[in-house]
């Protein structure tokens, strides 16, 4: 299972190489800390096709606190429903949509 927010933008983001995320996750010992988190942008071709760039990050707990990842630009991978596609770069002068998705390792159905 899986949940995910996005959110429209227009952002310009040459200027960078890539971006930091400070994520935590919910409390220890109840099975989030083997949660996959994947951080996911869009360009305007990207979305008019239904493309996905995606880069994977981790969250800390309430135990271990905030957990740092730096995802560079260049080494998201761009998908199609969950598949590898081969597809240029990203354009990162023209992001149009931003967002994060938690997916569950072997559940099926429901998020949990």
């Amino acid at each position: 299972g899986f949940a995910s927010t996005r959110m429209n933008v227009n952002m310009n983001l040459s200027d960078f190489d890539g971006i930091y995320i400070d994520a935590l996750s919910v409390v220890a010992g109840n099975g989030a800390e083997n949660m996959n988190f994947v951080f996911t942008l869009k360009d305007p071709q990207a979305a008019q096709l239904q493309v996905t760039f995606k880069a994977q990050f981790q969250a800390g707990t309430s135990y271990d606190g905030f957990r740092r990842s730096y995802m560079l630009f260049s080494e998201m991978v761009p998908e199609y429903r969950g598949r590898q596609i081969d597809r240029g770069p990203i354009d990162e002068k023209k992001i149009v949509e931003i967002g994060i998705m938690g997916k569950q390792p072997g559940v099926v159905g429901d998020f949990e």
